[in-house]
């Protein structure tokens, strides 16, 4: 070969053949530039322009000048080796940045220099790690500011906090505002899995778990009573990781870990008095309640007393409480009287607050007598309160 290409380049060999750049033609790097340990006498700050016109010097606007392409015969000045090692070293220390990989901030005075950047040009932004790119020539306008002519360079591109918090991880994870849609398979007792007549197969499950806990959990999950319904599950589990399901099915019904099945409103409203078909409290306190309990309180402004009292032949009774009327009806029952069969009866009409007189009498054979020693008596008496 003649010569070498720059890197990046295709270039033909002596006999035609295409060359092409590999990873072993890239030359060694700059780890020391060209003249670093130079004196200054022998390595020369190259000038933008020539100092002084005619006097042979360099500058990066001329290179060498054009005296120094004259003969000395013909008033030429001979090229100066400081100025050679200053261009050399200029060079070599600006490939050496390159060869760190180093990418510059944008830098106003060299964009005003040049002309602005051109599209696609690449500078550091300045928090470590982000990068604009240009988004046209001969610009001139600032990286971040607004309406500049550029664009970052990872934009569009979410970090791994925010994709943490958007995608669902393949190994799992926790994800955030969005949704996991997920095909899995059935895990049936079939054949290769298939489902069968009487499976419960799983859909793809997500379990939640506590940090501080490895058995405290939650799984949720599609199931299929295979060919009879399908169901979301819910399964909890216990502080000893035992498994509890509730499934909520597609009929509406919830049934609880032991099977029961949760009330719905349309079922309480069959079975139970719909809420506001009912008494009131201050209606139920004024029909039903009472602060004595042998008396009970009845609708419709009616009431029962039921007691005992112990008494003999001749007392009165009288009734825990005061009817606001005569009783529509009083019932008196009572012990046997030494083994003899015992009545009692009012002697006198009852009244609102209770009997005169009743008779307490024995009955033996076709005769009767009175019972002189106290026996009970039970009084059931209706009447208006």
């Amino acid at each position: 070969m003649c010569c070498r290409a720059p890197p990046g380049l295709r270039y033909l060999t002596a006999s035609g053949a295409e060359d092409l750049m590999k990873q072993a033609d890239i030359s060694g790097r700059f780890t020391t530039p060209i003249a670093a340990s130079a004196t200054a006498a022998n390595c020369a700050d190259i000038p933008t322009a020539q100092t002084t016109a005619g006097d042979g010097s360099a500058s990066m606007a001329l290179g060498f000048p054009p005296e120094t392409f004259t003969e000395r015969a013909a008033g030429g000045v001979p090229p100066r080796g400081a100025d050679m090692n200053g261009f050399l070293k200029t060079l070599s220390a600006a490939i050496q940045v390159l060869q760190t990989g180093y990418v510059g901030p944008f830098d106003a005075s060299f964009a005003a220099a040049i002309g602005g950047y051109p599209a696609g040009a690449v500078v550091a932004g300045s928090v470590v790690g982000t990068f604009w790119v240009s988004g046209q020539d001969n610009n001139l306008s600032t990286p971040g500011a607004q309406g500049a002519a550029w664009t970052n360079l990872f934009s569009g591109l979410l970090t791994s906090a925010q994709a943490a918090q958007s995608f669902f991880p393949l190994t799992g994870g926790k994800i955030s505002n969005g949704y996991y849609d997920s095909t899995g398979t059935w895990g049936g007792s079939g054949s290769n899995g298939a489902p069968q007549a009487g499976d419960m197969p799983w859909g793809p499950q997500f379990i939640s778990r506590l940090g501080y806990s490895a058995s405290m959990k939650a799984l949720f999950c599609l199931r299929d009573a295979f060919e009879q319904y399908a169901f979301a599950s819910v399964q909890l589990t216990d502080a000893a990781g035992g498994w509890h399901e509730w499934q909520f099915r597609q009929d509406g019904s919830i049934r609880m870990p032991d099977g029961a099945v949760v009330a719905t409103q349309s079922w309480a409203n069959g079975v139970f008095q719909p809420a506001g078909s009912y008494v009131g409290l201050g209606t139920y306190q004024a029909d039903f309640a009472t602060q004595d309990g042998r008396v009970i309180n009845l609708p419709y402004g009616q009431r029962i007393q039921s007691f005992s009292v112990t008494i003999q032949d001749g007392d009165a009774i009288t009734f825990p409480q005061a009817f606001a009327g005569v009783p529509t009806s009083v019932q008196l029952q009572c012990m046997q009287y030494e083994q003899r069969m015992t009545l009692a009866m009012p002697d006198q009409a009852p009244t609102a607050t209770g009997i005169g007189a009743v008779g307490v009498r024995y009955v033996v054979d076709d005769h009767d007598g009175a019972v002189s020693t106290p026996i009970t008596v039970w009084v059931t008496a209706i009447g208006p309160r």
